[in-house]
C-alpha cells in the first residue's frame, strides 16, 4: 500500500471515529437539535474555529470528503459569515499545500491521489500557455468542477504560487459565501 494511500485510510478511520462519536451524543440525547451541536462546538471556543479551518486545509489536500461537509458544518456551527470565513481560510490553506506538493513532487503525486484518465483529460485543457491562468480562474469560480484536483494540476502548470494565489483569492470567495448562506438556512 503506498504512502498516500495509507494517509487517506487513516484520515477516514478518524473521519469514523468523529461520526461514531457525534453519533454516541445524538443517541444519548446530548445532541438532539441543531442548536445543541452548535453549542457543543462553542463549548471549544476557538479551538472549533482551528478543527473547521484544518479540517477544510486537510480536504483540499486528501481529497477524501467533499468539501461541501465543511461548509455545512461551518454554517451550522458558526453562522454564514464566521463559517464562511474559517472555510475560506481553510480551503485557501489546503490548496496552496496542495499546489506546492504537486510542484515539488510532480505527476507521480498527482496520479497517486487521482486517475490518470481524470489528469489526461484536464491536462488537454491547458494546452493554450496564454490562456491558462484564465480557464484556472473561471474553473476556481465556478461550482461543481474538481477543486481539489485543479489545486494539485496547477501546481504541474506553468502558473505561478503568486497568480494561483491570487486567482484563489479572487475566485473562491463568491461561490463559498453561496454554499455558506445556503447552508447557513437549512
Amino acid at each position: 500500500m503506498s504512502k498516500t494511500k495509507k494517509i487517506k485510510s487513516v484520515v477516514i478511520v478518524i473521519l469514523l471515529l468523529v461520526i461514531c462519536l457525534f453519533l454516541r451524543e445524538i443517541i444519548t440525547g446530548r445532541i438532539s437539535s441543531v442548536d445543541d451541536f452548535r453549542n457543543l462546538i462553542y463549548n471549544y471556543g476557538p479551538i472549533g474555529f482551528m478543527v473547521l479551518i484544518g479540517i477544510q486545509a486537510l480536504q483540499s489536500v486528501l481529497p477524501v470528503l467533499p468539501g461541501v461537509l465543511g461548509f455545512a458544518a461551518g454554517s451550522i456551527c458558526f453562522g454564514i459569515i464566521p463559517g464562511f470565513l474559517c472555510n475560506y481560510a481553510g480551503i485557501i490553506f489546503g490548496s496552496m499545500i496542495a499546489f506546492f506538493l504537486a510542484r515539488r513532487y510532480g505527476k507521480p503525486l498527482v496520479l497517486e491521489l487521482f486517475s490518470e484518465e481524470m489528469h489526461d483529460k484536464w491536462m488537454a485543457k491547458f494546452q493554450n500557455e496564454e490562456k491558462v491562468e484564465k480557464i484556472m480562474f473561471w474553473l476556481i469560480v465556478l461550482p461543481f468542477f474538481p477543486d481539489d484536483f485543479l489545486c494539485y494540476l496547477a501546481g504541474l502548470l506553468s502558473i505561478s504560487a503568486k497568480r494561483f494565489l491570487t486567482i484563489l483569492l479572487v475566485g473562491k470567495p463568491l461561490c463559498l459565501l453561496a454554499y455558506s448562506i445556503f447552508f447557513g438556512f437549512i
